[in-house]
Order: structure tokens, then sequence, then C-alpha cells
């Protein structure tokens, strides 16, 4: 007799299959699918995920029971050399718990061979995949046994991760054969899998005995899981927002909660550490300077502006636009690519923002973050108008992602001027 039995906390589930009570409790994060976010992103709160807070709720449930962590993959995004850097990062945070399987998804294979070969070795050997066989020059193992799990990794677009690595393609149901034929008595076979709910689906109908598959999928992940027959259908979500929270009772999956990591979490000490890791690398590189830029128009800075628009300048010297850089220099990011961008004066231009030293005028999100460079309007204010701003400006910044409260008529008129 098997019933679905909510329980006190929202989000979590119990499924009872006639459970001993002699039977060892593991349990299983689900993970992956950080689309090479490694750190919440944005300037409004709440901001959820990173690996920091990831890493407290994994190594505080690790010291209390037996814990496997499950990777769907899809870590990384983007090609250069900060991508490089993060997926070294993602492995050796999975380096740091006791039982972890990772899947090698297309797009992280897609950094090369030899990153592929840096994060086998710094995940301690955590990566599998069912998608990319025979192929000795990366040699990753098909499936792994960690605790009562057989778990195999899946990319659905083999021929991609082939096109890659080399080796041979298989497809996904002839790895989810494999994986049913080599678990042995009393091992449950999970599959992870960089795919879809329907990729995931057509698995658990192709070999029905699989207990669990975790796939890739953007938004937030389901509330409960979704239960193909006797398989459990789970996924992360994505940018690494959530974490995925399942209890096996011997063979029988008994809880399920989704875990949203937002700034009620602390951060863990293992994750924090390689955050500050990856942050001094990034810098030591000067991965700032050399990011690629366009020519640009000339930009001269805010002070040469105000020297016209006073009452502009004072307005905007209230605002939290005139600190924005000072905001990721307090969190440690100040030399992160990635996050400057948004932070500064066109720092997608030439012309625009460098460094504190080289362009102190820029150092902020100043008048020409927005209205475009203003040499050619100083030169000839009558001739050369700035353009007038609507809210398609504001949202180049202000994604949902980056700003998951913003409203542009509620944000405009702090700012309007």
């Amino acid at each position: 007799m098997r019933w679905l039995l909510p329980a006190c906390l929202a989000g979590v589930y119990l499924i009872y299959q006639g459970v001993q009570k002699n039977d060892d409790e593991w349990t299983v994060f689900v993970t992956g699918n950080e689309q090479g976010y490694l750190s919440p992103c944005g300037c409004t709160e709440p901001m959820s995920g990173g690996i920091r807070r990831r890493d407290y709720i994994i190594s505080a449930a690790a010291k209390n029971g037996k814990v496997v962590v499950l990777s769907v993959g899809n870590g990384l995004a983007g090609f250069g050399r900060q991508a490089e850097i993060k997926a070294e990062t993602l492995a050796e945070t999975y380096a740091g718990y006791p039982e972890a399987v990772v899947n090698l998804s297309s797009q992280d294979a897609s950094l090369g061979r030899g990153v592929v070969l840096a994060m086998k070795s710094l995940s301690k050997n955590r990566l599998v995949t069912s998608s990319n066989t025979d192929n000795p020059s990366v040699d990753l193992p098909p499936e792994a046994s960690i605790g009562p799990f057989r778990v195999s990794g899946v990319e659905t677009n083999a021929s991609r991760l082939r096109q890659l690595l080399g080796g041979q393609t298989n497809a996904s149901t002839a790895a989810s054969r494999s994986l049913v034929e080599n678990s042995s008595d009393g091992e449950i076979p999970v599959m992870l899998v960089s795919g879809s709910k329907s990729d995931a689906t057509r698995l658990a109908q192709a070999e029905p005995s699989i207990k669990l598959i975790a796939y890739t999928d953007d938004g937030t992940p389901p509330s409960s899981p979704v239960m193909i027959g006797s398989t459990a259908l789970v996924s992360p979500g994505s940018r690494g927002k959530e974490l995925v929270r399942l209890t096996f009772r011997g063979t029988v999956l008994t809880g399920y909660e989704v875990i949203d990591l937002n700034p009620t979490v602390p951060n863990g000490e293992h994750g924090s550490k390689l955050f500050k890791n990856y942050l001094n690398r990034v810098d030591r590189e000067n991965l700032v300077d050399k990011t690629p830029r366009l020519a640009g128009q000339p930009v001269l800075g805010n002070s040469k502006c105000i020297s016209c628009h006073q009452a502009e300048g004072k307005k905007w010297r209230q605002t939290a636009h005139a600190h924005a850089l000072d905001t990721l220099d307090k969190v440690g990011q100040g030399r992160d690519p990635e996050c400057v961008s948004c932070h500064t004066v066109r720092f997608d231009w030439k012309t625009g923002f460098q460094s504190r030293q080289k362009t102190p005028q820029m150092a902020f999100v100043g008048c020409e973050s927005c209205h475009s460079g203003g040499g050619k309007h100083s030169s000839d204010p009558t001739r050369y108008k700035m353009p007038r701003l609507g809210q398609k400006v504001c949202v180049t910044c202000h994604t949902p992602d980056q700003s998951p409260k913003y409203n542009f008529l509620t944000y405009w008129p702090q700012i309007k001027h």
C-alpha cells in the first residue's frame, strides 16, 4: 500500500511503501544547472543561490547522517578564462563532500578536454558520463556506486559531447538499460540527465525500474516529485538558486523538500573558502583588464556632465547608483568583470571604466551608463542631443535574475531627474 502525505514543512512530501524501521536512511541532495552562477547576482534582495549557502546545508547534513550529493551538470556558461576558473571551483566543491557524483554535460565539456580533465582531478574523480565512451583521452566512467545508489550520467545531446571530446556516442535509452543491468542487488538505480523533463519522462517509461531521474530545467523546482510509475523525476531548478533534498530509507523514497538558498541561509566554511579563492584568482589574473571591449564613443565621466547639469548631479549623488561599485567592493567582487559591467560607466567600451586608479570618474553607475557617451554632446550640445531614455535602458542590468523585485514604476521616481 502506498500513499502521499504532506509533512509539516512546506514543499515536503513523504511517500511510504512499507518502510522498515531498521533500514538505513540516506539524504540525497540534487543540485547542478548553476549555469555559471557561483553566487547570488543582483542588487536587490532577496537574492538566492550560491555555492556558499549550498555548502552550509550539505555540510550540516553530512555531520548528522549519511549524505549523497548528485549534480545534473550544466554548471557552466560561456567561454574564456573566467569560465575555466569557475569550472575548477565547482569541481572542488564536490571534492569536499564524502559522496558525490557529477554528470558531465556538453555545456561543461565545451571548455575543452583540458578543463574536463582538470574537473575530473579537482573533483576527486566524481565525474561520470554514459554518453561518451571508449575515450582514453578523457576516461570517465559511465556510472558510479555511492552509498546504496548506482548513478549514471547522461547527456541527451550526446553527439555534441562526442564532437567536443571524441569517443563513442551512446543513446540515452542504451545508457538506462546498462544502468539497470549493472545495478547489483539492493542498489538503487539513479540517472542524472542533462536534458528536459520530457527526456526524463521518456527514460522513465523505457526503464521503469529506475527509482530516480534528475533532469535540468529552467525556473523553480516543482513542489513535489513527478511520479512516472514508481520513478521519481526531480529537478534542481536553474542557476543554483535552490537545492532539492530527498530522503531514502532502504530503497524507498520517503521525503522531498525544495530548499530556497535565500539570505537566511548562512555561508558554509568549505564553500566560502573556495569562493574567496575564486575571486582572488580572478583578481590576480587581472580579468577586468583582459575583458574584450567595443570601440565605443568618447566617454567623459560625471564631473563633465554635472558642470552643466547641476540639478541632475545633485539628484544623482543621492541615489544608490553613485555608490554602485562600492557595494561590490564590500563583498569582495569589485574586480569581477561579470559584476563590474553593471556597476560602472560603459565597462563594455574601450573608452569606459578601466579601474579606480585609471578612471575614477567612472567608478559608479553614472550619467553615461544610461545616456551613452557624452563626448560629442559636450563639444556641441545643440547639434548632438542626448537620447531620451525609457524602461528598456534600465532592464539591461535590472533583469529578473539580477533584480527580482525590480519594477520600473516603483524605482524610477528614486532616480528621476
